[in-house]
């Protein structure tokens, strides 16, 4: 039903840049194709072994043009790119150019058995060069890439195995124009058109749950080992979610209609208690992944219960699904998934909260789900924010944020309900001195 695209090729204009080259040299580097993937210490050629495929095509204004494909005539030498891979970075050594000296060696043929395709999203362009004083031959000049700052410093803590930089060693000769090939590192803030990008992901994340009948991946594409093909809450919600906040943002229904069998598919396939909550004999949960409060050496020991956060998600993307279907006029699916939503939102209110307004975990992501998911009924919304202001905000963390991957994206915006009361001056300190 669904084919997986994992080989993209892309094209150039080589004239202008070597107007009298008699040869071309390319660059080749594992970086995603086969790097070091997954966790831990990883696994390499997800893909296949490192090797290049490329057709150059010489047009001339006298005479026929002439293509020349990669075949065995073409050699291989080590150049100055040292490494190259999506977690660690690039090593790029000046020093180590090709010249005369370079040693070539035969290359290997093999047949192509991917299917090759141009990539959707928009190439990565330069947007700022930066003129250096000096270029001293040996100095090492060294990028370090984080989300955010410890103590000063770049927080390099959370990477776990990934160095995140990218490193180049002056030659000292001449002008040195380099930029990093085979990485992508991530910046406190990105703007990403998603057409291209996220569409291709969607599309890999739809062909591997098909692959799994209907569950969604932990990471996409999969290139975990060692970890049952088992649901899990929130990283399997992205079926949902994200097709949701594409058309949010965008307004194309397209979006919705290709990733409908995923979204149905993945609601299906969750394991469930016969009140159609999370299972409690389900795999173990991810949870609110990463809580400031968990153990160093177990970091899906939450203070948030995870099964309470799997159920909280689980009424989010049921109610999603309920309006999806409205816009994408699926009428047997509007009346079953209104249905369900009315039914589970009502039990975890059994199960999670007292008529008073209390809901079981006191903790700042709990808060924060109830509030965002609108999991408390509204008129006691006020009541909740009220008793929960001292315990959750003042005393457990004193105004700092103490929420792991379930309740993070939603804290911010759980704190814009406290406003009715707390005042702002609260709100400000905890969304700025966490």
């Amino acid at each position: 039903m669904f084919a997986l695209i994992a080989s993209f090729i892309a094209a150039w204009a080589i004239a202008q840049a070597a107007p009298n080259a008699t040869s071309v040299p390319t660059v080749t580097a594992p970086g995603w194709y086969c790097g070091r993937l997954g966790w831990r210490a990883g696994k390499t050629n997800v893909y296949g072994a490192l090797g290049l495929i490329a057709l150059l095509r010489v047009e001339y204004e006298d005479r026929d043009s002439i293509v020349l494909g990669t075949d065995s005539s073409w050699q291989w030498g080590y150049g100055p790119t040292l490494s190259a891979e999506l977690y660690d970075g690039e090593v790029f050594d000046a020093n180590q150019s090709l010249s005369q000296l370079t040693q070539w060696g035969s290359v290997t043929c093999k047949p192509i058995t991917d299917r090759l395709a141009s990539p959707d999203g928009p190439p990565i362009r330069c947007t700022q060069e930066i003129q250096p004083i000096a270029i001293l031959k040996g100095h090492q000049i060294q990028f370090q890439f984080a989300k955010t700052l410890e103590n000063g410093e770049c927080a390099t803590r959370t990477l776990q195995a990934a160095k995140a930089r990218d490193t180049v060693i002056l030659s000292g000769h001449g002008t040195l124009e380099w930029e990093p090939n085979f990485t992508y590192h991530g910046f406190r803030e990105l703007s990403l058109p998603y057409g291209g990008i996220l569409k291709t992901w969607l599309d890999d994340l739809k062909y591997e749950q098909q692959e799994a009948g209907g569950i969604v991946s932990l990471v996409v594409p999969n290139v975990i080992d060692g970890f049952d093909q088992d649901a899990h809450a929130i990283w399997g919600d992205v079926s949902v979610m994200l097709p949701w906040s594409l058309y949010r943002a965008t307004g194309d229904r397209q979006v919705l209609a290709r990733q409908y069998w995923s979204m149905k598919a993945w609601l299906d396939i969750i394991p469930r208690r016969e009140n159609l909550l999370w299972s409690y004999t389900a795999d173990w949960k991810l949870g609110d992944w990463l809580d400031p409060a968990a153990p160093p050496d177990d970091r899906g020991k939450a203070t948030t219960n995870p099964t309470f956060v799997s159920d909280a998600f689980l009424a989010h993307i049921t109610t999603l699904m309920k309006v999806i279907s409205e816009i994408l006029d699926e009428k047997a699916d509007v009346q079953a998934y209104t249905v369900a939503s009315e039914k589970i939102r009502s039990i975890f209110a059994h199960e999670y909260s007292t008529p008073a307004g209390l809901v079981a975990n006191c903790t700042q992501t709990a808060f924060a789900l109830a509030m965002q998911f609108n999991l408390i009924p509204s008129e006691k919304q006020e009541l909740y924010a009220g008793r929960y202001r001292s315990s959750i905000i003042l005393e457990s963390r004193p105004y700092r944020i103490g929420t792991g991957f379930g309740g993070t994206p939603y804290i911010g915006h759980a704190l814009s309900k406290l406003a009715i009361s707390c005042d702002h001056g609260c709100y400000y300190d905890v969304g700025t001195l966490g």
